[in-house]
């Protein structure tokens, strides 16, 4: 059961994280640059390539500037933070009306000539709850991922990294050099050890070669 738990407690973590949160913001500007593709492309005056290209580059620079807006926006009180929401309000309430004009055109406008049935009224209704769901709810992941505090923890973190291995280094360093003291000074130790115990061999040679002297006469 407690293996259980941790499992279910790694899962909510990657899931509220601000990972998490960028992706599904991902995923719903991804969504929403069909539309405004579908926009671009049918009021473009290009034809041909041309006005698929300009499409793709239109209906990409109006998404994506919603999707860097709310990962920046944040709950500043200065200027530029109040600025940023103002943007990000102002890019979800175009990616409204970009939604609107897909869903009616798409299932109203188009139906004209021919007849609108219930089913495309009906069609109709949930495509408007659907273009202002996406928006706003991109719109209030802003708060979760802010940015500029995530990539200033990230370079906090680098830093500590950072830190910790010249920490390390100096250390291995550090044990290094006592290491090689250490071995140094037990050479010499042990050089003088001998000489000591060679100097003491030779006195007690000389001493016992004095006694034999003496006894002998």
């Amino acid at each position: 059961m407690e293996k259980f738990k941790n499992i279910i407690g790694r899962i909510l973590q990657i899931f509220v994280s601000r990972e998490f949160a960028f992706l599904f913001v991902l995923s719903g500007v991804a969504a929403q640059v069909a539309h405004t593709f579908y926009l671009t492309y049918h009021v473009s005056s290009f034809e041909g390539w041309t006005k698929i290209i300009q499409a793709i580059m239109l209906s990409t620079f109006i998404s994506v500037s919603l999707l860097y807006f709310v990962s920046v926006s944040d709950d500043g009180k200065d200027k530029k933070a109040r600025n940023t929401r103002m943007a990000v309000n102002l890019f979800m309430a175009i990616e409204i009306l970009i939604n609107l004009y897909y869903y009616s055109r798409y299932l109203i406008l188009n139906n004209i000539d021919t007849k609108i049935t219930i089913h495309n009224w009906f069609d109709f209704a949930f495509g408007i709850l659907i273009a202002f769901m996406i928006p706003i709810t991109i719109k209030l992941y802003g708060s979760h991922i802010e940015a500029h505090k995530w990539i200033a923890e990230i370079e906090k973190n680098k830093k500590r990294k950072q830190n910790i291995e010249e920490i390390t280094d100096i250390e291995e360093k550090v044990d290094n050099m006592i290491k090689n003291s250490f071995e140094e000074n037990s050479k010499l130790f042990l050089e003088n050890y001998k000489n000591k115990l060679k100097l003491l061999n030779n006195e007690s040679g000389k001493s016992t070669s004095n006694v034999n002297r003496e006894v002998s006469s």
